[in-house]
């Protein structure tokens, strides 16, 4: 199941349970950081509906 920011091994395939949690409750955010942007396919920040999918791997700041 493809999710935010997801790999293609087990490691980095994410969980279903997130991904649940983030359709039922549309938070503004959603701060995650496990995958690393140099693997080449992980972008920045995603939109999934009404949240904004951050991937804060390093560093990440938000400006208002």
């Amino acid at each position: 199941m493809s999710g935010f920011g997801s790999g293609d091994d087990a490691y980095h395939a994410g969980s279903e349970a997130i991904r649940d949690f983030v359709a039922k409750t549309e938070p503004k955010y959603f701060v995650y950081g496990h995958n690393h942007l140099n693997y080449g396919k992980n972008e920045r920040v995603m939109t999934r509906g009404k949240t904004s999918v951050i991937n804060a791997y390093e560093k990440y700041v938000f400006e208002y």
